[in-house]
């Protein structure tokens, strides 16, 4: 939950033994305990050869989320490490002005529970797997332990899989082989997992030394640094329900061992609390060992900071202040400051600092609410770290300032929603931060925080609008909040069913009940219906001035999981433990008077009258779960697809269901993903039938056949929960639980395939619309997204057999002359490009240009020497490879945003010839003229040896000089970086390049200055024609007509006009 105000204005694969399992209606069986998610190396491989050209762009926004673990390295003072939930390590060498991944590709899940760095080699690193904090909105289970022996570069995998959630890492600092583990294991289940582990041959070989029940958690360990024998583990007594947290029992206890961890003692008595003891965190104090701060949930007055002064054997109750204690279940973390034994911090919503040993708190400034971690530096107190839900940011004054944490794409984003503008707008909300737009592809270097805002409502909203007029945004909040955005004014306004604060507040005495993330959405059909889910269904027709319910409760209305959200100890009041409430909506897109209904109790309900009646229509057999997403049909009445999820029973089996008869049966489609990686969603492609995406707990999968069969669909994308698909006008976007946004640009090969991309012979795919647009810097990064390439996406499937060494790619206009050629056996710099000839599938970017200019190397000019930009009109693409031709039509349109005439654009294309045609004639001019320069001075270097040597040389180095003179003039050769230009004159050539871009670079009809310059440069043209006809001619003429009978004469090279 964001610590902000809250307003009124709100503010491989693995094989299904039965491929498909027909299932009939409706009721959910008995609940049965599941196994861990099953352990295959990674993900479902991904088939680079068959999708070589697709990847994914991450578009951000760069925006940190939520981070519970950091570190740094002592001996190394600026560098850092974070690990995200959902979102993979990251490294930073600057103390956070920058940072990059370190585990993409390399780690199997993406949520980082614990980091450790050893003391005695800064190069080893630990990392514990699984989300540690245990949201109940949130499924980020990790597989056990990684190993780094080199900084991050690499890393390996050291067991401890079945752990689910590691929360805490402590190495010997003399031994890094030496290390103790805390497992959280799962929150959903007790089981034999829980505990502190062991190793002492760097993670070969593991032990669990402590295990008091299975109900009992590892969720702390600290190691006294002058005697690493010495430790103390908080021991947790905890289980996360779907509709309730419970932090506190018999099992919560601090323990010490002073043998390394292989025998444990239980502390109690002695000053610590002697009633239910919840969540616990303990730390070390290495500026003095015997020092021990512990800061413990319990019940009443009893719970806050302690501290021991003698290494645990007895304890004093220094604070029950609620800043430090709150919300214990998801903060209860503390720090001992290494170099000061007074100086304590604790993390809460706020961080809060001691210096008078853990009896009185202030906080400090940080960038984010909701603080998880704090690393210290032991050399150096006032370098640290700070871990928050909203990314990691470091301080270097102790905590006056902090870094940004805006250069972190690792925001954990609910949902995705996308409008018809153009370019497109991508909508979301980011846990523990806001709603959210961001632009898909700008024209700046990247997409920064420039392209982006927030849209109302909060957090765990879902977004709704008609795309085709997204000026009024409908976005919720927790506890059934509601808000309509105006784009136009950004003025909200809040538009609550029945405003009602529940807060803290039992969900079984409230009028209504509402999802954390209650699902919000408008009419296909008629976007001036907008739907809001609680336990009933919500339809307004007037921008929600009014509401009308629209069915009874949906939901199986369960009294005993509607009570306090939190138990035994601490209340949980948020919202997020709501239960029995609608989870998702689905509108028909053919039939107006039909929604089907998703509960996060399981059930899945239809009505096909408006709501006048309902059926429930949930397969039949069903473990416990919640209904995640459901996706109807674009081209069958009564076909759905629902994305079934059982994590919270600890059930992590991937489960799709499919029904064509309005859920009067149902098949189960799985075979394919991998067992363990459940799925969040599906999506049918509106284009081509039987092509369905999937968003599962560690990335994306394809299917081509209705889901009887999936396959990866990976390629770049990190191993991150997809929480949501939309395909908007051929491209695939998706959210992220821990990095944002990512979008694969156009998916057109996978919606033109058959069964699979690859073919027994080689294919070329029908490109879609290009636009005349200009998108900038694809790159990204930095703390920018990137952006979609700019020109024709263009795809092909090479078979096997094919001679790599002559593919060969070209666009022709049409008249079918050949206006842009490709070949793969171009050699690197060539101005057409080099373009992949293995077979598989490859994607070219032609940039709706004619070849670039021949310009010289090492040359830089002050305009544009980009090839002529072609009009709208129809084009087509022909490959040839072994001999055979194919041939595709291409359509390229004008800028959607931009209104130039067909009169304009052909003006501007005919200036722009013209200009090109010029600018690629003055160099060749320029390099006739320095190859008769060279011939020249060769003959004056054998002057000597001829008769009449000294007329010869003196007439020859004349001719020389107003050769190389002219040269100059034409093309600066001094040009050889942006200073250059202005330090030495501009060559000819610059002027005509320098136009060319003026006009190149708008999409509005040519101006009257450009076209009188243009005339202009045409005029001085002539006269430096002239001498240039005049060297080459007359001048080289009289040169060669006194070297006759003495030399070889001067050739000068034809004039070949401009390239193609």
């Amino acid at each position: 939950m964001r610590a902000i105000p809250i307003r009124l204005s709100m503010t491989a694969a693995v094989a299904s033994a039965v491929a498909s399992l027909i299932l009939a209606t409706p009721s959910a069986a008995p609940a049965q305990r599941a196994a861990a998610p099953a352990r295959s190396p990674g993900a479902a491989a991904f088939d680079s050869a068959r999708f070589g050209g697709l990847h994914w762009r991450s578009i951000g926004p760069y925006r940190g989320g939520r981070v519970t673990t950091v570190v740094g390295v002592p001996s190394r003072p600026l560098t850092f490490y974070m690990g995200a939930t959902g979102g993979g390590i990251w490294k930073t060498d600057d103390a956070g002005i920058s940072w990059h991944n370190v585990s993409d590709g390399k780690l199997h899940t993406g949520s980082v529970g614990s980091l450790a760095v050893a003391a005695d080699d800064p190069n080893v690193i630990y990392a514990g797997m699984g989300e540690r904090e245990p949201r109940g909105q949130s499924s980020t289970w990790g597989d056990g332990i990684y190993k780094s022996t080199d900084a991050g570069k690499t890393w390996t995998s050291l067991g401890l899989e079945k752990t689910m959630s590691i929360a805490q890492i402590a190495i010997d600092p003399r031994n890094s082989n030496n290390v103790v583990v805390a497992a959280e294991g799962s929150r959903w289940t007790p089981g034999p997992d829980r505990g502190i582990y062991k190793t002492t041959d760097g993670g070969t070989n593991w032990k669990l030394v402590l295990h008091p029940s299975d109900s009992v958690s590892a969720i702390d360990v600290s190691m006294d640094p002058s005697n690493p024998r010495i430790l103390f583990a908080a021991m947790w007594d905890f289980q996360r329900l779907p509709w309730q947290i419970r932090s506190g029992g018999r099992g919560s206890a601090i323990y010490k061992s002073t043998d390394g961890g292989d025998t444990w003692t239980r502390l109690s008595g002695h000053g610590l609390p002697t009633g239910i003891v919840g969540r616990i965190g303990v730390s070390v104090s290495p500026a003095d060992p015997d020092r021990v701060y512990a800061i413990i949930e319990a019940a009443a007055d009893t719970g806050g900071l302690y501290r021991s002064d003698d290494a645990g054997e007895s304890w004093q109750h220094l604070s029950a202040e609620r800043l430090i204690r709150s919300r214990a279940w998801y903060y209860t973390r503390i720090t001992a400051d290494p170099q000061d034994a007074n100086v304590v911090y604790v993390m809460n919503a706020p961080i809060v600092k001691s210096i008078d040993g853990g009896k009185s708190f202030q906080v400090l400034p940080a960038k984010h609410g909701d603080n998880h971690d704090l690393w210290i530096n032991p050399r150096n107190h006032d370098y640290m770290i700070n871990g928050n839900d909203g990314g990691a940011s470091v301080s270097l004054d102790g905590g006056k300032t902090w870094s940004t944490q805006d250069n972190q794409p690792t925001g954990q984003i609910y949902r995705v929603n996308t409008d018809d503008q153009y370019p497109y707008w991508v909508y979301g909300s980011q846990q523990d931060n806001t709603s959210i737009t961001i632009q898909s592809a700008t024209a700046s270097g990247g997409i920064t925080t420039s392209d982006w805002y927030e849209v109302g409502g909060c957090e765990s909203s879902h977004i709704a609008f008609d795309p085709a007029n997204p000026r009024y945004l409908y976005a919720g909040c927790y506890q059934g909040a509601i808000s309509e955005f105006d784009r136009v004014t950004r003025e909200q306004r809040s538009v609550m069913e029945y405003p009602s604060l529940g807060l803290s507040t039992s969900p079984e005495t409230q009028k209504y009940r509402f999802n954390w993330s209650a699902p919000i959405t408008t009419s296909p059909l008629n976007r001036n219906v907008i739907y809001h889910g609680g336990n009933h269904l919500f339809k307004s027709s007037d921008r929600g001035q009014t509401w009308t319910v629209i069915s009874p409760d949906l939901t199986r209305n369960e009294k005993a999981h509607q009570g306090p959200g939190g138990a035994p100890i601490t209340n949980e009041g948020a919202g997020g433990e709501v239960y029995n409430t609608i989870y998702y909506i689905a509108p028909s897109p053919r039939d107006s008077s039909t929604i089907w209904v998703g509960t996060d109790d399981g059930l899945v309900q239809l009505t096909r009258d408006a709501g006048t009646s309902w059926t429930n229509v949930t397969p039949k057999g069903l473990r416990p779960g919640f209904v995640n997403a459901i996706e109807v049909s674009p081209f069958d009445a009564g076909t759905a697809y629902i994305t079934y999820d059982g994590y919270k029973w600890s059930d992590w089996s991937p489960q799709i269901y499919k029904t064509t008869d309005y859920g009067r049966s149902w098949t189960k489609l799985v075979n394919g993903i991998r067992d363990g990686d459940q799925v969040r969603v599906v999506r049918a492609d509106p284009a081509r039938k039987g092509l369905l995406f999937a968003g599962t707990e560690t990335g994306a999968y394809v299917s081509f056949n209705e889901g009887q069969h999936w396959e990866s669909l990976q390629a770049n994308l990190p191993a991150v929960p997809v929480t949501d698909l939309q395909i908007h006008d051929g491209d695939l976007v998706a959210s992220t639980e821990g990095r944002a946004f990512w979008i694969m640009d156009d998916i057109s090969p996978l919606e033109q395939s058959a069964e699979s991309v690859s073919a027994a012979e080689s294919k070329l795919f029908n490109p879609r619309k290009a636009y005349l647009t200009s998108w900038g810097s694809a790159r990204g990064g930095g703390d920018a997204g990137t952006n979609p390439p700019s020109g024709a996406i263009i795809d092909y499937d090479l078979a096997a057999g094919t001679d790599s060494t002559k593919v060969k790619l070209d666009i022709l206009d049409a008249g079918h002359a050949v206006i842009r050629s490709f070949t793969s056996s171009a050699k690197p710099g060539d101005r057409n490009g080099k373009i992949p000839g293995t077979p598989g599938m490859h994607r070219v970017i032609w940039d709706l240009r004619s070849a670039a200019l021949d310009a010289p190397k090492g040359i830089t000019f002050f305009g544009s020497t980009a090839g002529s930009r072609v009009t709208p009109g129809s084009y087509s693409v022909q490959l040839t490879v072994n001999g055979k031709t194919f041939t595709e039509p291409l359509e390229v349109a004008q800028d959607p945003r931009m209104h130039m005439t067909t009169a304009e654009l052909a003006e501007e294309n005919q200036i722009m010839h013209t200009i090109t045609d010029r600018a690629s004639m003055i160099f060749q001019d320029a390099k006739r003229l320095a190859d008769v320069r060279d011939q020249v001075k060769t003959i004056v270097a054998h002057a000597r040896d001829l008769p009449d040597s000294s007329n010869v040389s003196t007439t020859g180095k004349r001719l020389a000089a107003r050769l190389d003179s002219l040269n100059v003039e034409l093309v600066q050769p001094q040009h050889t970086n942006g200073q250059d230009i202005i330090g030495f004159p501009n060559g000819v050539v610059d002027d005509w390049l320098y136009l060319a871009g003026n006009i190149d670079g708008s999409y509005m009809p040519v101006t009257n200055g450009a076209k009188q310059r243009l005339a202009d440069l045409q005029q001085q043209w002539a006269a430096v024609q002239a001498r240039i006809d005049d060297l080459l001619g007359a001048q080289v003429t009289a040169f060669n007509t006194m070297l006759q009978g003495k030399a070889a004469v001067i050739v000068p090279r034809p004039q070949a006009g401009p390239k193609p």
